[in-house]
């Protein structure tokens, strides 16, 4: 996950996501804090996934060169 953290506009995406989150739990409204913290849990597991996939992709390309 630290190496998807490092791609330029995900950090700023992820605070954004991360503040929503804590306004809702300080305004006391904890639907809205779960189904943004879902939101953002799938978000994450997306990125992940992705990012998983690409270096699968990277690995086996680099294999298929050598």
């Amino acid at each position: 996950m630290g190496e998807v953290l490092r791609r330029a506009k995900l950090p700023k995406e992820i605070w954004r996501q991360h503040a929503e989150i804590a306004d809702a739990i300080a305004a006391g409204d904890p639907d809205r804090a779960e189904r943004l913290m879902t939101e953002h849990d799938l978000d994450a597991a997306r990125t992940l996934a992705a990012a998983l996939v690409a270096s699968l992709d990277a690995s086996t390309d680099k294999d298929a060169r050598a």
